[in-house]
């Protein structure tokens, strides 16, 4: 068995030399890297293959830029979930003035003018793939709780509310999930980064990915990242540095 393991190790590191050789061969001057996890659904990214082919292609003198698109996913769900609080609010500050089947109307309402807006946007041509993906998922929510709503019997609209209630914070409770899990996929990738490349220009890279890409941004702005906040400081100190040194080879050459 003991050979067998080796026998695989082998192969493995035979396989992502080859891999590298086969890149290498093209004569880039820059390689590009979609995603840096194992495998579908990892957030992985230290123990990933493509860190040893990054090594060889980077020990050649050839640039690597990373994109690593996880962060989106994040934002989107957190503009779905605030787009469905704002009606929910409005029905809570009313509450204590509606019976069951006001309530139970209004949700019913609320569901078929999402739709009707959808329906309209889709037949002028006038959305995106990301607007309509974004009310697809809005009205899903929506006809989940009328759904839930329509299955039980309630004594007040409070207590209707309640199950509402319930059903988004469920939904609130999933999405506070993945967004610990984004933060921890984003501190894997500044040390898969720091680890595979060091001082190279690959974390100015990564980060000029953060800051520029809106969702990355957003992201970073809203829940904080310890790792970029350390790097970008880094970053501002060493064009300081880099300042200071200009004016004083401009004195000296005076």
């Amino acid at each position: 068995p003991q050979n067998m393991i080796e026998a695989i190790v082998k192969s493995n590191e035979t396989r992502k030399t080859h891999i590298a050789d086969m890149i290498l061969s093209k004569g880039p001057k820059l390689v590009g890297v979609y995603r840096l996890t194992m495998k579908t659904g990892s957030d992985n990214f230290r123990a990933s293959a493509i860190q040893s082919v990054m090594e060889k292609i980077r020990a050649k003198g050839v640039a690597v830029q990373i994109y690593e698109p996880t962060l989106k996913e994040n934002i989107f769900e957190a503009n779905v979930l605030n787009d469905v609080l704002k009606p929910l609010k409005s029905i809570k500050a009313d509450i204590n003035s509606l019976s069951v089947n006001e309530l139970t109307e209004k949700v019913k309402n609320i569901l078929y003018a999402r739709e009707e807006q959808l329906r309209k946007l889709e037949n002028s041509g006038a959305i995106s793939s990301k607007v309509k993906k974004h009310n697809k998922e809005v009205i899903k929510i929506f006809a989940g709780i009328n759904d839930k709503i329509n299955k039980n019997t309630y004594d007040s609209a409070s207590l209707m509310f309640n199950d509402i209630k319930s059903y988004y914070d469920e939904r609130t409770s999933l999405y506070k999930t993945k967004t610990n899990n984004v933060k921890e996929r984003l501190h894997n990738a500044f040390s898969f980064v720091e680890k595979t490349f060091g001082d190279g220009n690959e974390m100015l890279i990564l980060m000029t990915e953060l800051t520029v890409i809106d969702e990355c941004a957003i992201f970073i702005s809203k829940y904080g990242s310890e790792d970029y906040s350390m790097h970008n400081k880094e970053m501002m100190l060493s064009n300081k540095s880099d300042d200071i040194l200009k004016k004083i080879n401009e004195i000296e050459g005076i």
